[in-house]
């Protein structure tokens, strides 16, 4: 299978499990693809990547997040994806606001949890469904959520 004919079938499947309004789009083809997606149809476009033939994206590289403080949809969530069986990587991309819930991913792929877990306490985002409330022990006196852009770190501009 060609790179445009993967491309065309993963938009296609993608297009067909968004519930909401909110268009998904193609930011990038090549070398990855990538596409933002309505988070709050994260979960059911996992689900089909990585059960739907012949694509299997059986694997979830890493979820990262960004912090944009000047934006109205303040953090950016990236999740990479990867099918043994293409030999192709695929990213999910998708903003939303500081106080946002997100869908879990932990029962399509266990691993996410602990990535979940991290990306909570480094700069407060929250997930829902997730089956593991463990805490984190910060030093005392740390304030919370360091990676955020509005982290105090202690000098004076």
């Amino acid at each position: 299978m060609n790179t445009d004919t993967l491309i065309e079938r993963i938009n296609s499947l993608v297009a067909k499990n968004i519930s909401s309004k909110e268009k998904f789009f193609v930011l990038k083809k090549t070398p990855d693809h990538i596409l933002q997606i309505p988070p709050e149809d994260l979960p059911e476009i996992c689900h089909k990547l990585k059960e739907t033939e012949p694509y299997y994206f059986l694997h979830l590289s890493d979820i990262t997040a960004v912090d944009f403080p000047e934006k109205q949809k303040r953090f950016q969530l990236n999740y990479q994806l990867f099918s043994f069986k293409l030999n192709y990587r695929l990213e999910l991309k998708f903003s939303v606001p500081e106080n946002y819930t997100v869908n879990s991913i932990q029962k399509i792929w266990p691993g996410a949890e602990i990535m979940q877990q991290e990306i909570s306490k480094l700069f407060g985002i929250n997930f829902s469904n997730t089956s593991n409330k463990q805490t984190w022990q910060f030093d005392p006196g740390t304030i919370q959520q360091p990676l955020r852009k509005d982290y105090p770190d202690g000098t004076d501009r």
